[in-house]
């Protein structure tokens, strides 16, 4: 049960780096879509690091539920 609560960790935090380094890199599609909503790039790179540093506290221990709230936030909008 263990292996699978760290592969889940592993694959949330990996998820939310993932997507949180290509906003802030500006990758092409993720300005696109900002752009459709009416949200510039300087929102765009606030995003994608609220989004890695979320993804980063999620794995630590002491700060994973903040973390959580703050995936659960960035995924979710």
């Amino acid at each position: 049960m263990n292996i699978i609560r760290i592969a889940l960790l592993v694959v949330i935090a990996g998820l939310g780096i993932g997507a949180g380094i290509s906003k802030v890199l500006l990758i092409p599609e993720e300005v696109e879509i900002f752009n459709k909503v009416g949200l510039n790039n300087h929102l765009l790179i606030l995003f994608g690091s609220t989004q890695l540093i979320g993804a980063i506290l999620f794995l630590i221990f002491k700060t994973r539920k903040v973390g959580a709230y703050n995936l659960a936030f960035t995924f979710g909008i």
